[in-house]
């Protein structure tokens, strides 16, 4: 009777736990939710889910479309405002911390609890939580198949007598059908649903399970027919894409070109965006140090109630095939498309500390928590998306009695962004196409400029020039000084994301010319 008191005190305890841990997620990840500006990715996904169902799910972009479908329902009880479609980022991302929690514990005991509270305060997942875009979906997404995966794995071994080594009962046909097998299904089929990378999640699975065969003596293959037979499903799942997907990349005319070819410096930025989150700040050593010992004791441990290999090929796998790709083919590596290769770290970092004393472990818990949650202050107080509310704003000024002046904005695509804040009617109708927005705004005295010829579209006797990334801008030269030939400049202002005039300790690994520029020239005709 008292065992039993004990172990309903320990559970009650441990809810109540979870719990905090969510809520403090939860307002971590609502604070200053609407600071950064709209930027050109998250006005696609709102393009794409504003309008009929079936735009959603024939909408021209190559990213699968379960995220923009979970956006289409959002946006009919919140609208399209900034905070209104950023929340379902914060709703995802507050439900991973539960998830991260099932998860661990399948690993080690209270090793759920930490990871719970090391994503809770993690300043990259509050990052993306805050970004109407579906690389919150793919961490959440990535945590349920492999908490199934693992769920998978562990029904196998209870049914061989918890013998890890013993396979020659592992999956029978019946096996194929039970409750995880069939969630797993669903979970990965939605996770490569959300986005293209998801496949390195289940790559991931796959070499994992494989290395698992091969170490047992009695190897039977079977057990790997049996997996293909699972991947086999997942695949049939997502036939509807892959017939869609050809057309959608010929549309679009994708091209990774304007991607560059990662270096090292790209794998130190995957570790410093995983830690600390998009801004580095003097203390950041503090957490680097901290997560290198708690990594280099798993390593040394290895004695969990699953494979360790597993969590290690997780992180990996997404990271190395990218980055060999890139070098070997077309640059495909960017630091968001692998940045849920930190989710298995968290696990790892919550498994180390659930193996440490107590001392230890509350005083680096501490620390984790106090140092994240000031990179987290650093971070959401910084401009770290470039700045188009305020670009408009600008624009405002000029344009008085409804008057809507020209405007040229110098990288073509930034129209989009320009445009949720200056023509949002632009973005409501144009449901079918990129070019059914530039029309749009032209008519709106918009004028996104692709070439040299655009600026012949720019007559007014006053105008405003947007320059954003101008490294980026061909034949930049030759435009302006075809624009400074029939006007001369009155007022200007250049708006900075990553602030440094406000934060100079920022620029301790970005280098100042890093820092996106946005100019802006209010002109009149010479």
């Amino acid at each position: 009777m008292r065992l039993s008191r004990h172990i309903q005190n320990i559970t009650k305890n441990s809810a109540l736990i979870i719990i905090l841990i969510v809520v403090l997620g939860l307002f971590l990840r609502l604070y200053n939710i609407g600071y950064q500006s709209v930027w050109f990715d998250e006005v696609i996904s709102m393009q794409a889910s504003i309008h009929s169902f079936y735009n959603v799910i024939t909408f021209n972009d190559p990213t699968p479309p379960f995220y923009n479908v979970l956006l289409w329902f959002w946006i009919k009880i919140f609208g399209i405002s900034a905070i209104g479609v950023r929340l379902l980022g914060v709703a995802i991302s507050t439900a991973s911390i539960y998830v991260i929690y099932l998860l661990g514990n399948k690993f080690n005991k209270n090793a759920g609890v930490y990871a719970a509270l090391i994503l809770a305060v993690s300043p990259i997942h509050i990052w993306y939580a805050q970004e109407a875009r579906a690389y919150i979906l793919l961490f959440m997404m990535s945590l349920l198949s492999s908490y199934f995966y693992v769920s998978i794995l562990q029904k196998f071994d209870k049914h061989n007598n918890k013998n890890v080594k013993d396979i020659r009962k592992y999956v029978s046909g019946k096996e194929l059908f039970n409750k995880d097998v069939i969630l797993y299904v669903i979970c990965s089929a939605l996770m490569i649903y959300t986005h293209l990378f998801g496949f390195l999640i289940l790559l991931a699975h796959s070499i994992h399970y494989i290395i698992r065969k091969f170490s047992f003596k009695n190897f039977d293959y079977k057990k790997i027919a049996n997996w293909i037979m699972i991947q086999a499903a997942i695949l049939i799942l997502y036939i509807p894409w892959i017939i869609m997907l050809p057309k959608i990349l010929f549309t679009h005319n994708v091209s990774f070109s304007h991607i560059a070819r990662p270096t090292i410096y790209s794998l130190v930025n995957f570790i410093s965006e995983a830690s600390f989150g998009k801004i580095f700040p003097i203390f950041w050593i503090i957490l680097l140090a901290i997560y290198a010992y708690l990594i280099f004791k798993y390593i040394i441990s290895r004695k969990d109630n699953l494979d360790s290999k597993f969590l290690i090929i997780w992180c990996l796998t997404p990271i190395i095939v990218t980055y060999i790709f890139s070098i070997i083919f077309t640059s495909i590596y960017m630091t968001r498309y692998i940045i849920m290769s930190f989710l298995p770290l968290i696990i790892i970092y919550g498994i180390s500390l659930s193996k440490s004393k107590k001392v230890s472990r509350n005083i680096l818990l501490a620390l984790i928590v106090l140092v994240s949650i000031s990179c987290i202050y650093i971070q959401q107080n910084t401009v770290t998306k470039d700045p188009w509310s305020d670009v408009n704003k600008y624009i405002a000024a000029y344009e008085v009695n409804n008057h809507r002046m020209q405007i040229g904005v110098m990288i073509n695509y930034d129209a989009f962004s320009l445009a949720y804040y200056h023509n949002m009617q632009c973005l409501i109708d144009s449901s079918e196409s990129d070019n059914m927005m530039y029309d749009c705004l032209r008519s709106k005295n918009v004028i996104a400029v692709k070439n040299i010829n655009d600026i012949g579209y720019l007559n007014d006797s006053e105008i405003i020039i947007i320059i954003s990334r101008s490294e980026s801008i061909n034949d930049l030269s030759n435009i302006m000084s075809s624009i400074n030939s029939k006007y001369y400049v009155v007022d200007e202002k250049t708006f900075y994301a990553y602030d440094t005039k406000v934060w100079p300790e920022l620029n301790i690994i970005n280098s100042k010319n890093s820092f996106n520029k946005i100019r802006v020239m209010y002109m009149k005709r010479r």
